[in-house]
């Protein structure tokens, strides 16, 4: 159970709250999952394999709606197939799947692939701060496990800064913001990361996110004004483990 969700999760038990009968048991998910697994592979198999479209279609998406229904664990009440969208039974009850999972990649999974689904995941207030606080878990996570000896990573409350690198005897700051993956960080986001980076101590800057990263004359006015700073700001996008070697080389050249 992840220790950033646990009391609440705690305080829900000690309740004496019975089973959730939105969701289903554990075998029936792993079930579901296999099944829908299968039917994509088949699916993905017989778009190469055969001229005909229609069946492998249905195969692939039949199968994506088993594995997320498998992932997710609970009934859906409605599907619009014009926008794509699901309604869910209760969407507080996600939110408490996304607390009750084990580490914070899988809360970030369920989010993720929910909204693959229903892009309206996204816009819920409480699931965005659930899925913030795991991104933010999983950063930190990954920056100790690459940390070479003598170097250290502090979180801090600073108006800029997530996490504070110290390397030797310089100190990288790490900005960690969590959005929507099929967006880009837009230019509304950089200029408060470059107006919170004028007012800090900090000269060497990580911007790390899920987001697509600013391209363009976008890119390039936040060059200029760090450059005017005499400051430098890295960005990283990091969606997932594949992406760690890349983030802790971007601190590390920071840092130099």
């Amino acid at each position: 159970m992840t220790p950033w969700f646990s009391n609440r999760r705690a305080a829900r038990q000690e309740g004496g709250a019975g089973p959730d009968a939105s969701m289903y048991p554990r075998w029936a998910r792993w079930v579901l999952s296999v099944l829908g697994t299968s039917m994509l592979a088949a699916g993905a198999y017989a778009v190469f394999t055969r001229d005909v479209e229609a069946g492998p279609t249905a195969l692939i998406t039949i199968g994506a709606f088993l594995v997320l229904i498998g992932v997710v664990g609970r009934r859906i009440t409605s599907v619009e197939l014009a926008s794509g969208q699901i309604g869910w039974e209760q969407r507080e009850q996600v939110k408490e799947e996304v607390e009750a999972a084990r580490t914070p990649e899988q809360a970030l999974t369920v989010v993720d692939t929910a909204a693959t689904y229903d892009p309206r995941i996204r816009q819920d207030p409480q699931l965005v701060s659930l899925a913030r606080a795991a991104y933010d878990v999983v950063i930190r996570n990954s920056l100790t496990a690459a940390l070479p000896p003598g170097a250290t990573l502090t979180p801090v409350r600073d108006s800029l800064a997530d996490f504070v690198v110290r390397v030797q005897d310089k100190s990288v700051a790490v900005v960690v913001k969590y959005g929507d993956p099929d967006s880009v960080f837009d230019s509304v986001r950089l200029r408060r990361v470059l107006e919170q980076m004028a007012n800090s101590d900090f000269s060497a800057v990580v911007l790390v996110s899920n987001m697509g990263e600013p391209r363009g004359r976008v890119r390039q006015l936040a060059n200029e004004r760090t450059a005017a700073m005499g400051k430098s700001l890295a960005y990283v996008q990091w969606r997932d483990g594949a992406d760690d070697l890349a983030l802790w080389q971007t601190v590390a050249a920071q840092a130099r």
